[in-house]
């Protein structure tokens, strides 16, 4: 099997395109019949797809599971861009990259492992292309929603960049000393703002309901702040 990734994003771009769809809600009620079937992993073949924003720990996640299971393999959406930029020598567009993609994804999903990606999968569109071609390439599929670790993610984020810019180590204990400090209070503001807090809650809201357990995945996976810091979190597979 050949670029089922890049062909299953053409038909779905294609399918709504030509429709006149007012919502999320609309997309997803209207391309159920051009979902393929949920596929349930009782021969062993699973995959997982790590749903989280830039800077989210997805990454860390990945590293701690794949210590405990070596039998996964690991598909990076990043990785894909630079290894196509590097090659190519310039900047790559969405379609090169969704074929470079749909071309890896075939060699992993070709191996005897099961399989992690790990991207930034906001985009609906996309996440549809990918859960539908690993069930056509035989894996139960389930989603690591890493998104609830959020908020400690940019607390964390802040502190570090503060800790830069003041020069002293800014951090949980001595943190009151410094939250009135105008370099603290500007490293927030501009953290914030670079993350864009209000559209990534709302994209997260409205996405993950629509689009988590839609697409017949067998398992939503959920990291969260009382996980613990050594094995970040989440049901084990």
């Amino acid at each position: 099997m050949k670029n089922i990734y890049y062909n299953n994003f053409l038909k779905y771009a294609t399918f709504i395109k030509s429709k006149s769809f007012e919502s999320l809600a609309d997309v997803m009620e209207g391309v159920t019949d051009i979902v393929i079937p949920k596929v349930d992993s009782e021969e062993d073949k699973k995959a997982m797809v790590m749903f989280g924003f830039s800077g989210n720990g997805k990454t860390t996640w990945i590293n701690n599971f794949c210590l405990e299971n070596p039998e996964y393999v690991v598909l990076s959406m990043d990785s894909v861009v630079r290894e196509l930029s590097d090659r190519l020598g310039r900047q790559v567009d969405g379609m090169e990259i969704t074929k470079a993609f749909s071309e890896k994804l075939d060699e992993v999903c070709s191996s005897n492992k099961n399989v992690i990606v790990d991207g930034n999968f906001l985009n609906l569109l996309t996440r549809m292309a990918l859960v539908d071609s690993l069930h056509a390439y035989g894996f139960g599929v389930s989603l690591v929603d890493i998104t609830p670790i959020f908020e400690t993610t940019i607390k964390s984020r802040i502190m570090s960049e503060a800790s830069r810019v003041i020069g002293e180590e800014v951090n949980e204990e001595n943190i009151s000393k410094y939250r009135d400090d105008f370099r603290y209070k500007n490293m927030e503001r501009r953290v914030m703002e670079y993350h864009n807090m209000e559209r990534l809650r709302s994209s997260f809201k409205e996405q993950m309901i629509l689009g988590a357990t839609s697409f017949g995945v067998e398992d939503v996976i959920v990291v969260d702040n009382s996980s613990k810091s050594d094995n970040i979190g989440g049901k084990k597979m």
